[in-house]
Formats: C-alpha cells, sequence, structure tokens
C-alpha cells in the first residue's frame, strides 16, 4: 500500500535511468554542476536512497504475500504443487531450483499481471493507481 501512496518519484531498479528522468536544469538544481565532487557525492546518495525505497518495498510486498496465502486461489495452488511434485520426482533440478520456477511462474503470469494491469484481468481498483505507482509496482514485481 506504502508503493501506491509514495508515488512522487520513479523507483527504477537502474538508478541511472531516474536520472534521465530529470530535465538538465532540475539536475543541476538537485545535484548541482555534473563532474564536480558535490555532484558525484549527491548523486550516489539519491541512488542509496532510490535503492534502499526499493528494497524495502520488496521485503514490504514479499511479506505481504505471504501473509495473504490463505487468500490464494485453491486451484492455482493445487496445479502448482502439482507441477513442484511432478519436476521434483522426474527432473535433475534441486529443489530450490523448482521452488524457484514454481514462484516466477506465480509472479509472472499472475501477480504480475494482476498488479501492472489490474483492469484487464477483471480486478477493479478501489483506489485509482497513477502511472508513477504502477511503474514503481513493476519495479518491485
Amino acid at each position: 500500500m506504502q508503493l501506491l501512496i509514495d508515488d512522487e518519484c520513479f523507483y527504477d531498479i537502474n538508478p541511472d535511468i531516474s536520472l534521465n528522468r530529470f530535465s538538465k536544469q532540475e539536475r543541476i538544481k538537485k545535484f548541482g554542476t555534473s563532474s564536480t565532487r558535490d555532484y558525484l557525492d549527491k548523486i550516489q546518495k539519491y541512488r542509496n536512497v532510490i535503492l534502499t525505497k526499493l528494497y524495502t518495498f520488496t521485503c514490504t510486498f514479499i511479506e505481504s504475500l505471504r501473509s495473504a496465502l490463505d487468500f490464494f486461489p485453491t486451484s492455482l495452488s493445487f496445479l502448482i504443487s502439482q507441477m513442484f511434485i511432478i519436476l521434483s520426482q522426474s527432473s535433475e533440478l534441486s529443489s530450490r531450483e523448482i521452488r524457484c520456477l514454481c514462484c516466477d511462474i506465480i509472479m509472472t503470469l499472475f501477480i504480475g499481471p494482476a498488479i501492472c494491469e489490474p483492469e484487464k484481468h477483471g480486478i477493479i481498483a478501489d483506489i485509482p493507481i497513477s502511472t508513477i505507482a504502477r511503474h514503481n509496482l513493476n519495479q518491485v514485481n
């Protein structure tokens, strides 16, 4: 929920992309003249803030998913558990790799699309989601 509220800034996984979102004048105002020590320090501080926020949002997101597992569709849980069992018995993949594969399938085919484009998947949002918030959700996903 915090990620939806905190939509004043794009949080990009690659902080250099975030810098490109500022106009030249905004960059000078916010960070100073380029190629100075002060500029490089401010850029590094900005990158650290972005990455720290993304890390915090991601941890919160994962914890929210864990706490909501009881609401996960039973049929989808069954399919994923069967896939896990079949892969465990018939493949050379480790248990960890199979868990990662199952998680990736859930995130890519189920949770990701529901977050990024909820209307397309029949989810009606009570709260309008801004373009920035949607982008930030995508980064966490």
